[in-house]
């Protein structure tokens, strides 16, 4: 897995970072998840396997490059020589993954990799709004999940897409769904009713053909156009009741309403997302195991979970120079590697004895031959 932790350090400890040092990390602002964008930030760049959890790899960052960069980076530098040291089959990532070069470099590099496809992209959003009529089917092993593949033509690399939609995520989406349409609507009828309806236009067609452009951009909110007309004088003062105005100007505006086929065709696109990889043996990888190799990922999440929580007592990091930071940035990850091989070592030894410790949840175990020699990729 590489992933991208980002850390907060003292708003008081400025950055002595030289400009033209390139081996050294920039302290500086950027994307907080904490929501505290006062702070500086450092990334922690990390690649482990899937089984334990442990460490392969780590690489300190720049607070302000986003996870596209910083995974492309590791790509091009190191992935190639973990392969042909460690024989990883699979690189699994989340959806920062996804980008047109890093599809075509792991492509060139004959790496399989899984990963989740962004919303953004236009032909996977399609995809997904036309769920209603693509022929899914159960996913094996996979309750409540439903599945549709099709080949794409991404990056020239003709992945599998599989299109999921799972019924768990479904119901969590649709308590959210009339807040965030709600919200969507008001920037919506924002646009019509304190930006278009103020812009003066020379003539009807033009404010129609401006109305309608309005109306293609924006899908929740629908109105009929209403045009009015206002004299222009070119003399100054009141107009004499006989005078005829030097020229009009058209001024169109609405009553924007939400439209119910916009709730229900939203309704059937919840919860769905699309999954990507480049193994086109449907044989080898399922489309039940493309969706329970991404899931793999959790496994990863609590390795992170335990950096970032505020037992480890980095919160906050206190340390004025990068060079430092650094070093701290390392420990942490050698810290979190004692950690991950000892929870592994003990996990097994419990099932090895059907024992578990009371009060602890039994979280099932893959067959570790099935799962040997893959990566995650996630970004924090």
């Amino acid at each position: 897995m590489v992933a991208a932790l980002k850390k907060n350090r003292n708003k008081k400890s400025e950055s002595e970072v030289d400009e033209d040092d390139m081996s050294c990390i920039k302290l500086c602002r950027g994307y907080s998840r904490d929501h505290r964008p006062e702070l500086n930030q450092a990334i922690l760049l990390m690649m482990t396997e899937n089984q334990a959890g442990i460490p392969v790899f780590m690489a300190a960052s720049s607070g302000n490059v986003n996870d596209n960069k910083n995974f492309n980076k590791v790509i091009n530098t190191h992935l190639k020589c973990y392969k042909e040291a460690l024989n990883n089959r699979y690189l699994i990532g989340d959806a920062a993954l996804y980008t047109t070069n890093n599809v075509q470099i792991l492509h060139q590099q004959k790496q399989l990799f899984v990963t989740r496809v962004p919303a953004k992209i236009r032909s996977a959003n399609e995809l997904i709004e036309s769920v209603a009529s693509c022929p899914m089917t159960p996913v094996k092993g996979a309750e409540g999940y439903e599945s549709y593949e099709v080949l794409s033509d991404y990056a020239d690399v003709s992945p599998r897409w599989v299109l999921i939609r799972s019924e768990q995520a479904r119901k969590s989406e649709q308590k959210t769904l009339l807040k965030k349409m709600l919200k969507k609507s008001e920037k919506e009828e924002e646009a019509l009713t304190n930006k278009l309806a103020k812009k003066p236009f020379k003539c009807k067609t033009d404010a129609l053909r401006a109305f309608k452009e309005w109306q293609a951009k924006n899908i929740y909110c629908q109105a009929e156009p209403v045009i009015t007309e206002k004299p222009c004088y070119t003399k100054a003062g009141r107009p004499g009741k006989d005078s005829q105005p030097d020229s009009m100007e058209y001024y169109v505006s609405g009553h924007p309403w939400l439209a119910v086929d916009c709730r229900k065709f939203a309704v059937t696109t919840l919860g769905c997302f699309v999954l990507a990889t480049n193994d086109l043996d449907k044989n080898a990888l399922s489309s039940a195991e493309v969706l329970s190799t991404y899931k793999s990922q959790q496994s990863v999440e609590r390795g992170f979970r335990f950096l970032k929580s505020p037992e480890f007592m980095v919160s906050a990091l206190f340390l004025k120079k990068p060079e430092r930071i650094e070093a701290l940035l390392m420990l942490m990850t050698l810290c979190l590697m004692v950690y991950a091989a000892i929870q592994h070592r003990i996990r097994l030894e419990l099932k090895k004895q059907s024992r578990f410790f009371p009060g602890h949840e039994a979280e099932t175990q893959s067959d570790p031959d099935s799962t040997l020699g893959v990566f995650l990729l996630s970004g924090y």
